[in-house]
């Protein structure tokens, strides 16, 4: 999630897919410039906040739902005196593509700023009950597809909203990523068991550490260091809801030990990785706000 100081995360997850819902209560600190590999979806249940992706700031008061794609990078700022709360599910992209047809034919979003639609909102927060209520997967799936139902039928959803996507709207202002670029974010992507070094890869391509850091977060929106850590950390993500040991979790992320890996764990994920592990295991609500 990104999470810092001034937070507070409690978090549900499913026995049959990899999907989470989360309640997140924030005060004054923002959280840091992130994405996931999943789809996220957040609704403002009070106080007021700020949504940053595409390059911009935009509001999202009480009511509104923003929808993110897998490994959009984004920033969500709470502002006022009052804790910014929100829901959040995180949803499989292929538990979507696959089962209601998201993928890169149609688009899922409504554009940059987020929406206010009764409906989909309605049923965002059936979804989230229902995987808080640790509910059949039947259950589950039905009111999936009503979300899925309602938010297809936002307005703007059809190509017009696919020329509102932060991602093309990146692709036509600076044109095609270079191929050199894509094949750094897939290296750092596909080796998440070391800690790869910014040094390394520019040395190996002839590029210095400041120019290739550049390049990277002008394309991909945060700096490469900070996307292999992400990429790592989601895979902690999949080896703890497996069951592995954290000390083992640890050495197949390339953390130097479990503390280091629970260090960066809760700071971007709010949550240390044992109170993840028990939770995302026992799929039981948690008692307590982390």
């Amino acid at each position: 999630m990104g999470a810092s100081a001034g937070q507070a995360n409690s978090f549900w997850a499913t026995a049959w897919a990899d999907v989470e819902a989360w309640l997140s209560c924030w005060h004054r600190e923002p959280s840091l410039r992130h994405a996931h590999g999943h789809y996220q979806l957040s609704w403002t249940i009070a106080g007021r906040g700020r949504i940053v992706r595409g390059g911009e700031s935009w509001p999202c008061p009480v009511g509104h739902l923003v929808l993110l794609r897998p490994d959009e990078v984004h920033e969500m700022i709470p502002q006022g005196d009052i804790p910014w709360q929100f829901a959040t599910i995180y949803l499989p992209s292929t538990l979507l593509e696959e089962s209601h047809k998201w993928g890169d034919s149609q688009a899922v979003a409504t554009g940059l700023a987020p929406i206010a639609n009764g409906n989909s909102r309605q049923a965002a927060e059936r979804l989230h009950a229902t995987i808080c209520a640790t509910a059949t997967e039947a259950e589950f799936a039905q009111h999936l597809a009503e979300f899925c139902e309602c938010w297809t039928e936002v307005e703007g959803i059809g190509g017009g909203g696919r020329d509102r996507d932060p991602e093309k709207r990146s692709s036509r202002r600076l044109g095609e990523v270079p191929r050199w670029l894509t094949d750094i974010r897939d290296r750092l992507a596909s080796e998440m068991g070391q800690n790869l070094l910014v040094e390394s890869l520019g040395a190996e391509l002839g590029i210095g550490v400041v120019a290739l850091t550049r390049a990277f977060r002008q394309w991909f929106g945060i700096p490469p260091h900070a996307y292999h850590l992400q990429m790592r950390l989601n895979h902690a993500r999949q080896l703890l809801r497996q069951g592995m040991r954290i000390v083992d979790v640890a050495g197949c992320t390339g953390f130097a030990d479990q503390a280091h890996l629970t260090r960066h764990f809760k700071r971007w994920i709010g949550v240390t990785p044992g109170q993840y592990q028990r939770h995302a295991r026992t799929f039981k609500t948690l008692p307590r706000w982390f």
